[in-house]
């Protein structure tokens, strides 16, 4: 199953086109991700530009600034997270010390993230993404905001 997830509000309209696991939800399999710039007429495989041997399990835009974009490696192989500022046209990837289950973008700062680990931890992050500063242990699952 594919999704189409339109990304920023540009003349020159962004879409991703990502495998989906069974729903439109973010969830990625395999990493078979595409990015079109022109309303589909063409695409590129999005995994030239993040790396051949890249699995990706996630894909978040952020819900202030659809120009931003972060994608999770698949925790299995490598933790990491790919930031994108311009729409995915461009990633830079950051290695992380813990996995990411679920995140959570603050409603009105852009920059500001809650990342909740698969060991009930709580992550900050006030730069979208690049640093992460522990805040909490033993968190209970989805009872966690802003």
């Amino acid at each position: 199953m594919f999704c189409f997830l339109g990304i920023g509000a540009t003349v020159l309209t962004t879409l991703l086109v990502a495998q989906s696991c069974g729903g439109c939800d973010g969830c990625l399999c395999n990493g078979r991700t595409l990015r079109s710039t022109d309303y589909g007429t063409t695409y590129e495989k999005l995994n030239d530009k993040v790396g051949l041997k890249t699995v990706l399990s996630y894909l978040y835009v952020s819900p202030t600034n659809k120009r931003k974009i972060m994608l999770l490696g698949d925790p299995e192989i490598e933790s990491s997270i790919l930031i994108s500022s311009d729409e995915g046209a461009t990633y830079q990837k950051y290695r992380l010390n813990f996995y990411i289950q679920s995140l959570l973008f603050h409603p009105k700062q852009e920059d500001w993230i809650l990342a909740y680990s698969l060991d009930q931890k709580m992550y900050s992050s006030m730069d979208f993404g690049r640093r992460w500063q522990l805040m909490h242990e033993r968190i209970t699952p989805n009872r966690f905001y802003w």
